[in-house]
């Protein structure tokens, strides 16, 4: 099972179908959908999901409703934000890897 870090601030999850951006395409080819992932935050929190789908894409082409499943940001400005928080440079056309899942309980 890949394990994903996130920082406290990053740490929100929802009920449901949600979303977790990251830069590159290094994620695309370390999960399937159907598959169990684990979120680990740095505070010690553990989250498991199950992968629903991995998209390949550029920042500029996630759809309003795609920033706005995010898991832990609202929108579009508030996603890219904190994704250049998070990695210094980057802009509307950086790729990334979508993965949408939904946690298990």
């Amino acid at each position: 099972m890949e394990t994903i870090e996130l920082i406290p601030e990053n740490w929100t999850f929802a009920i449901g179908r949600q979303n977790t951006v990251r830069k590159g395409f290094k994620w695309a080819d370390r999960v399937l959908p159907g598959e169990h992932i684990k979120f680990a935050c740095t505070d010690g929190r553990r989250q498991v999901a199950i992968v629903r789908r991995v998209t390949k894409t550029d920042f500029s082409n996630l759809s309003d409703d795609e920033c706005n499943a995010n898991h832990a940001y609202l929108g579009r400005p508030e996603l890219l934000a904190a994704l250049k928080r998070a990695y210094g440079e980057f802009d509307d056309y950086e790729p990334i890897t979508l993965i949408e899942f939904e946690p298990v309980s």
